[in-house]
């Protein structure tokens, strides 16, 4: 039996996961999960749209140099 099959047919998906034939390649398991959901389909949807408008940039200041800008105890 040849469990390859799908390669010959016309028009068959590569995976029976329609969100990796979306996007063309097997997922990693921690993608696979996030797709379980109508949600986490959602977040995905709009964390693609916003890496296309570039709206997710490199921030200016690091995490530890804002840090070290609240210093409570500093005399």
């Amino acid at each position: 039996m040849n469990l390859t099959l799908f390669h010959y047919l016309p028009g068959a998906p590569a995976t029976n996961n329609p969100i990796e034939s979306y996007y063309s390649k097997s997922l990693k398991t921690d993608n696979k999960k996030q797709f379980r959901t109508d949600k986490g389909i959602g977040n995905q949807i709009k964390l693609t749209q916003m890496r296309r408008l570039n709206l997710l940039k490199k921030p200016q200041k690091s995490f530890l140099e804002l840090f070290r800008l609240f210093n409570p105890f500093k005399l």
